[in-house]
Protein backbone atom coordinates (compact mmCIF):
# COMPACT_ATOMS: atom_id res chain seq x y z
CA UNK A 1 0.00 0.00 0.00
CA UNK A 2 1.26 3.48 -0.90
CA UNK A 3 1.60 5.57 2.28
CA UNK A 4 3.42 8.67 3.53
CA UNK A 5 6.59 6.68 4.14
CA UNK A 6 6.58 5.55 0.50
CA UNK A 7 6.00 9.13 -0.64
CA UNK A 8 8.84 10.36 1.55
CA UNK A 9 11.14 7.72 0.07
CA UNK A 10 10.17 8.68 -3.49
CA UNK A 11 10.84 12.34 -2.76
CA UNK A 12 14.27 11.54 -1.32
CA UNK A 13 15.08 9.45 -4.40
CA UNK A 14 13.98 12.26 -6.74
CA UNK A 15 16.09 14.81 -4.87
CA UNK A 16 19.11 12.52 -4.96
CA UNK A 17 18.62 11.89 -8.69
CA UNK A 18 18.48 15.60 -9.52
CA UNK A 19 21.54 16.24 -7.37
CA UNK A 20 23.56 13.72 -9.39
CA UNK A 21 22.62 15.15 -12.78
CA UNK A 22 25.44 16.96 -14.59
CA UNK A 23 25.11 20.71 -13.96
CA UNK A 24 24.82 21.40 -17.67
CA UNK A 25 21.45 19.64 -17.69
CA UNK A 26 20.08 21.80 -14.91
CA UNK A 27 20.64 25.35 -16.15
CA UNK A 28 21.76 27.66 -18.90
CA UNK A 29 25.43 28.56 -19.03
CA UNK A 30 26.85 32.07 -19.26
CA UNK A 31 30.39 32.62 -20.52
CA UNK A 32 32.51 35.74 -20.58
CA UNK A 33 34.93 36.47 -23.42
CA UNK A 34 36.95 39.43 -24.64
CA UNK A 35 37.29 41.29 -27.92
CA UNK A 36 40.19 39.26 -29.36
CA UNK A 37 39.63 38.40 -33.03
CA UNK A 38 39.69 35.78 -34.40
CA UNK A 39 39.32 33.90 -31.11
CA UNK A 40 36.32 35.94 -29.97
CA UNK A 41 34.60 39.20 -30.87
CA UNK A 42 31.20 40.86 -31.01
CA UNK A 43 31.27 41.24 -34.81
CA UNK A 44 32.67 37.82 -35.68
CA UNK A 45 30.59 34.94 -37.03
CA UNK A 46 29.06 33.27 -33.97
CA UNK A 47 31.19 35.62 -31.84
CA UNK A 48 34.32 33.82 -33.05
CA UNK A 49 36.04 30.47 -32.77
CA UNK A 50 36.01 30.05 -28.99
CA UNK A 51 32.31 30.91 -28.46
CA UNK A 52 31.43 28.54 -31.30
CA UNK A 53 33.54 25.84 -29.67
CA UNK A 54 31.89 26.23 -26.27
CA UNK A 55 28.43 25.99 -27.87
CA UNK A 56 29.40 22.77 -29.65
CA UNK A 57 30.92 21.36 -26.46
CA UNK A 58 27.61 21.65 -24.62
CA UNK A 59 25.26 21.11 -27.57
CA UNK A 60 24.70 17.45 -26.62
CA UNK A 61 23.24 18.56 -23.30
CA UNK A 62 20.51 20.72 -24.87
CA UNK A 63 21.52 23.71 -22.76
CA UNK A 64 21.41 27.35 -23.79
CA UNK A 65 24.88 28.89 -23.94
CA UNK A 66 25.21 32.66 -23.75
CA UNK A 67 28.48 34.48 -24.48
CA UNK A 68 29.12 38.04 -23.32
CA UNK A 69 31.94 40.05 -24.91
CA UNK A 70 33.47 42.21 -22.18
CA UNK A 71 36.66 44.08 -21.28
CA UNK A 72 39.23 41.63 -19.93
CA UNK A 73 39.33 42.88 -16.33
CA UNK A 74 35.53 42.81 -16.06
CA UNK A 75 35.31 39.35 -17.64
CA UNK A 76 37.92 37.88 -15.29
CA UNK A 77 36.49 39.51 -12.16
CA UNK A 78 32.93 38.54 -13.08
CA UNK A 79 33.88 34.88 -13.56
CA UNK A 80 35.84 34.75 -10.31
CA UNK A 81 32.83 36.21 -8.50
CA UNK A 82 30.48 33.65 -10.08
CA UNK A 83 28.55 36.06 -12.30
CA UNK A 84 29.60 33.93 -15.28
CA UNK A 85 29.99 30.17 -15.38
CA UNK A 86 33.22 30.34 -17.33
CA UNK A 87 35.76 32.54 -19.10
CA UNK A 88 37.07 31.78 -22.59
CA UNK A 89 40.63 32.09 -23.95
CA UNK A 90 42.51 32.12 -20.66
CA UNK A 91 46.21 31.55 -19.98
CA UNK A 92 46.84 29.40 -16.92
CA UNK A 93 48.54 30.88 -13.88
CA UNK A 94 48.82 29.62 -10.32
CA UNK A 95 47.24 32.83 -9.07
CA UNK A 96 44.17 32.42 -11.29
CA UNK A 97 43.91 28.72 -10.41
CA UNK A 98 43.18 29.71 -6.80
CA UNK A 99 39.76 30.95 -7.93
CA UNK A 100 39.10 29.14 -11.22
CA UNK A 101 39.05 25.59 -12.61
CA UNK A 102 41.01 25.20 -15.86
CA UNK A 103 40.14 22.83 -18.69
CA UNK A 104 42.57 21.01 -20.92
CA UNK A 105 44.02 23.38 -23.55
CA UNK A 106 42.10 23.64 -26.81
CA UNK A 107 44.45 25.98 -28.69
CA UNK A 108 47.99 27.34 -28.51
CA UNK A 109 48.66 31.07 -28.61
CA UNK A 110 51.93 31.35 -30.61
CA UNK A 111 53.89 34.58 -30.93
CA UNK A 112 55.94 34.71 -34.13
CA UNK A 113 58.11 37.27 -35.87
CA UNK A 114 57.05 38.58 -39.27
CA UNK A 115 59.46 39.82 -41.93
CA UNK A 116 59.18 41.04 -45.51
CA UNK A 117 59.25 38.16 -47.98
CA UNK A 118 62.40 39.45 -49.68
CA UNK A 119 64.28 39.70 -46.39
CA UNK A 120 66.94 37.14 -45.40
CA UNK A 121 66.44 37.61 -41.64
CA UNK A 122 66.41 34.42 -39.58
CA UNK A 123 65.75 33.86 -35.89
CA UNK A 124 67.02 31.06 -33.67
CA UNK A 125 67.95 32.95 -30.50
CA UNK A 126 67.50 36.45 -29.12
CA UNK A 127 71.05 37.44 -30.06
CA UNK A 128 70.04 37.10 -33.73
CA UNK A 129 67.70 40.08 -33.30
CA UNK A 130 70.30 42.64 -32.23
CA UNK A 131 70.90 44.16 -35.71
CA UNK A 132 67.22 44.84 -36.37
CA UNK A 133 64.50 47.34 -35.55
CA UNK A 134 61.45 45.49 -34.24
CA UNK A 135 57.93 46.90 -34.03
CA UNK A 136 56.04 45.94 -30.88
CA UNK A 137 52.62 46.83 -29.46
CA UNK A 138 52.78 49.06 -26.41
CA UNK A 139 52.22 47.25 -23.07
CA UNK A 140 52.03 43.82 -24.75
CA UNK A 141 53.82 40.98 -22.93
CA UNK A 142 55.57 38.82 -25.54
CA UNK A 143 58.30 36.92 -23.73
CA UNK A 144 60.07 37.81 -20.50
CA UNK A 145 63.60 37.65 -21.92
CA UNK A 146 62.63 39.55 -25.08
CA UNK A 147 60.63 42.18 -23.19
CA UNK A 148 63.43 42.89 -20.71
CA UNK A 149 66.32 42.88 -23.20
CA UNK A 150 68.15 46.20 -23.52
CA UNK A 151 70.15 45.00 -26.53
CA UNK A 152 67.19 44.62 -28.88
CA UNK A 153 65.86 47.73 -30.64
CA UNK A 154 62.12 47.71 -29.93
CA UNK A 155 59.88 50.46 -31.27
CA UNK A 156 56.40 50.55 -29.75
CA UNK A 157 53.13 51.49 -31.43
CA UNK A 158 49.48 51.32 -30.42
CA UNK A 159 48.48 48.42 -32.70
CA UNK A 160 49.85 45.54 -34.72
CA UNK A 161 48.42 47.04 -37.92
CA UNK A 162 50.54 50.18 -37.52
CA UNK A 163 53.61 47.98 -37.16
CA UNK A 164 52.55 45.91 -40.15
CA UNK A 165 52.38 48.97 -42.40
CA UNK A 166 55.73 50.17 -41.07
CA UNK A 167 57.18 46.78 -41.96
CA UNK A 168 55.83 46.98 -45.51
CA UNK A 169 57.31 50.47 -45.90
CA UNK A 170 60.76 49.41 -44.62
CA UNK A 171 60.55 51.56 -41.49
CA UNK A 172 61.16 48.51 -39.30
CA UNK A 173 62.76 45.14 -40.02
CA UNK A 174 60.45 42.86 -38.05
CA UNK A 175 57.22 42.87 -36.13
CA UNK A 176 55.54 40.13 -34.13
CA UNK A 177 52.11 38.95 -33.07
CA UNK A 178 50.08 35.86 -32.28
CA UNK A 179 50.05 34.10 -35.64
CA UNK A 180 46.28 33.65 -35.86
CA UNK A 181 45.60 37.24 -34.80
CA UNK A 182 48.11 38.53 -37.36
CA UNK A 183 46.66 36.43 -40.18
CA UNK A 184 43.17 37.62 -39.32
CA UNK A 185 44.20 41.29 -39.33
CA UNK A 186 46.21 41.01 -42.56
CA UNK A 187 43.36 39.21 -44.32
CA UNK A 188 40.97 42.03 -43.34
CA UNK A 189 43.20 44.49 -45.21
CA UNK A 190 43.84 42.28 -48.24
CA UNK A 191 44.71 38.58 -48.66
CA UNK A 192 47.13 39.67 -51.40
CA UNK A 193 49.43 41.07 -48.71
CA UNK A 194 50.33 37.58 -47.50
CA UNK A 195 52.76 37.27 -50.41
CA UNK A 196 54.57 40.38 -49.15
CA UNK A 197 55.42 38.96 -45.72
CA UNK A 198 56.61 35.76 -44.10
CA UNK A 199 56.21 34.32 -40.60
CA UNK A 200 59.51 33.12 -39.19
CA UNK A 201 59.14 29.45 -38.21
CA UNK A 202 60.57 29.63 -34.70
CA UNK A 203 58.06 30.57 -32.00
CA UNK A 204 59.12 33.31 -29.58
CA UNK A 205 56.58 32.24 -26.96
CA UNK A 206 53.66 29.88 -26.69
CA UNK A 207 50.75 29.87 -24.26
CA UNK A 208 47.98 27.33 -23.92
CA UNK A 209 44.41 28.60 -24.15
CA UNK A 210 41.88 27.19 -21.69
CA UNK A 211 38.34 27.72 -20.54
CA UNK A 212 38.37 28.73 -16.88
CA UNK A 213 35.24 27.76 -14.95
CA UNK A 214 34.10 29.49 -11.79
CA UNK A 215 34.62 27.80 -8.44
CA UNK A 216 31.07 26.43 -8.32
CA UNK A 217 31.43 24.73 -11.71
CA UNK A 218 34.35 22.36 -11.24
CA UNK A 219 32.38 19.43 -12.68
CA UNK A 220 32.01 21.27 -15.99
CA UNK A 221 35.73 20.91 -16.65
CA UNK A 222 35.30 17.15 -17.01
CA UNK A 223 32.33 17.60 -19.34
CA UNK A 224 34.37 20.00 -21.46
CA UNK A 225 37.49 17.83 -21.53
CA UNK A 226 35.63 14.69 -22.59
CA UNK A 227 33.79 16.44 -25.43
CA UNK A 228 36.95 18.23 -26.54
CA UNK A 229 38.80 14.92 -26.79
CA UNK A 230 35.94 13.48 -28.84
CA UNK A 231 35.94 16.48 -31.20
CA UNK A 232 39.69 16.21 -31.70
CA UNK A 233 39.38 12.53 -32.59
CA UNK A 234 36.34 12.70 -34.88
CA UNK A 235 37.57 15.70 -36.90
CA UNK A 236 34.91 18.18 -35.80
CA UNK A 237 37.54 20.31 -34.03
CA UNK A 238 39.54 20.58 -37.26
CA UNK A 239 36.36 21.40 -39.17
CA UNK A 240 35.58 24.24 -36.77
CA UNK A 241 39.12 25.57 -37.11
CA UNK A 242 38.85 25.60 -40.90
CA UNK A 243 35.51 27.41 -40.72
CA UNK A 244 37.35 30.22 -38.92
CA UNK A 245 40.43 30.15 -41.19
CA UNK A 246 42.61 28.62 -38.47
CA UNK A 247 45.36 27.06 -40.56
CA UNK A 248 47.64 26.41 -37.60
CA UNK A 249 48.14 23.05 -35.90
CA UNK A 250 46.61 22.72 -32.44
CA UNK A 251 49.46 20.68 -30.99
CA UNK A 252 52.29 22.45 -29.12
CA UNK A 253 55.37 23.34 -31.15
CA UNK A 254 58.56 21.44 -30.45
Amino acid sequence: MFNEANLFGVNLYAIALVATLPPVLCKELKFAATEWPPYSGANLKGNGFSPQLIRKIFSDNNVEVQVFILPWARALKGTMEGNYDGLLDVWYSEERAKNLHFTDPYMFNRIKFIKRSNSNISFNELADLKPYKIGIVRDYAYNEAFDSSKEIAKISERTFIINFYKLLHHRIDLTLEDELVARHEIKKISPLLFKEVEFLPKVLSENKLHVAFSKDNESLTEVFNKKLEKMQKDGSMLQLMLEHDFFVEIKPSQ
